[in-house]
């Protein structure tokens, strides 16, 4: 079920990424107006007495602009790894360097202002990839890719700036564009190999010391062919995939939007198999022209939820948290663990007590802050949530 709602993940945000590497405007990330900052939260769905509800929490990207528009910062959290990005731009408004968390690092080129150069180090501040980019005319080029021991891994060929042939190894994708430059299809034929195969082969050589079963494994040839079609509004609504070992796929995706015209929620139901996956995608919007937040409450929770989850929550503790001056004076520290109902009709929190305390003070701190939240996005039932409050002397 999670590599499923990953692929669907995958196909929907692979439009993204087809811009040149240099690009990291809000219309890469199917966003305009005046746009801050953009909280993105994937979950699978599922059917609930009838209704579509969150399940599982997949993934969350953070993405922050700054008011030309420009990409400053991303970072994206699930289960398997944490990625944070700075971007960070010329006079010109041209990237010129991003650097990673893991403290890996691009910096970008440019001759003319035209890009020539994108070269990756690692944590290590060795090179692991080169990409070159010669030019036919100003919208037309090639970016190739160099593996960093100087072997060549890929090619992505461009032309009137779009991308329309891409090469990696032995795998080869064509991207065809409506009228108004709008990707509808795209292409893929390539060599996989199955890699229960490959696991079968590494356990006979090791068994028999012979790895001439490894050298000789062939990929099988494959191919798809993915169709998308849009909405009035510009957004894929339909994704129909096909191809080999595939008796088709079809991805369709549902939006409700904000009054500045960006979605806020998206609902894509993939049918494989007979089958029906969902995922939910739910966006919460700042802007520069206003203090408030367009923020989904359209579709129900199989849990509740902070707005903005459990990281807004934290920031709003640390915010309003007022440490009892008796505490300090005694230098009592601790937790405070505080249960409470959200309510399922509006999110509003009842029944607030403490489950554990620490000192009386404390305690009534702990309340006062469970009290004062702004609320919840609430689930399908009324759902009891524990939260522990930390209370910490400098």
């Amino acid at each position: 079920m999670k590599q499923v709602l990953f692929a669907v993940v995958l196909i929907f945000t692979f439009q993204n990424l087809i811009a040149q590497p240099e690009v990291r405007k809000l219309a890469e990330y199917e966003l305009k107006g005046d746009v801050s900052s953009v909280v993105s939260k994937d979950y699978s769905g599922k059917m609930s007495f009838g209704e579509l509800v969150t399940d599982k929490l997949i993934e969350t990207t953070t993405h922050k602009f700054d008011q030309k528009g420009n990409l400053i910062e991303f970072e994206l959290i699930n289960s398997d790894k944490h990625e944070k990005n700075s971007y960070k731009y010329n006079a010109n408004d041209k990237l010129i360097q991003i650097s990673s968390l893991d403290g890996s690092n691009s910096s970008y080129e440019y001759s003319n202002n035209r890009l020539i150069k994108i070269d990756t180090y690692n944590k290590n501040n060795k090179l692991e990839r080169r990409v070159k980019r010669p030019y036919n005319s100003p919208s037309s080029f090639v970016d190739i890719t160099y593996n960093g021991d100087g072997s060549e891994r890929g090619r992505s060929t461009y032309k009137n700036n779009l991308l329309v042939t891409e090469v990696v190894y032995n795998n080869t994708t064509n991207y065809i564009y409506n009228a108004n430059k709008k990707l509808i299809e795209k292409r893929y034929s390539g060599v996989k190999v199955d890699m229960g195969d490959v696991l079968s082969a590494f356990m006979m050589a090791n068994a028999l010391g012979d790895v001439s079963g490894i050298n000789d494994m062939q990929g099988k040839k494959v191919n798809s062919t993915t169709r998308l079609f849009y909405n009035e509004k510009g957004f894929i609504r339909q994704e129909i995939v096909t191809g080999t070992n595939t008796r088709g796929k079809t991805a369709t995706s549902k939006y409700k939007y904000d009054s500045k015209g960006n979605w806020i929620l998206k609902i894509t139901t993939l049918k494989e198999n007979n089958k029906d996956y969902y995922l939910i995608t739910e966006r919460n919007i700042n802007y520069y022209s206003s203090n408030e937040s367009s923020t989904n409450n359209l579709i129900r929770h199989e849990k509740a939820e902070f707005p903005g989850g459990e990281k807004a929550m934290t920031e709003f503790i640390n915010e309003n948290l007022i440490y009892p001056k008796s505490c300090q004076e005694m230098g009592i520290q601790g937790r405070v663990t505080v249960s409470f109902i959200v309510s399922k009709e509006d999110g509003s929190l009842k029944d607030i007590k403490v489950e554990r305390g620490v000192d009386s003070d404390m305690d009534k701190e702990a309340i006062r802050i469970v009290s004062s939240m702004p609320k919840w996005i609430p689930a399908i039932e009324d759902d009891k949530q524990t939260i522990s409050i930390r209370f910490r002397l400098q």
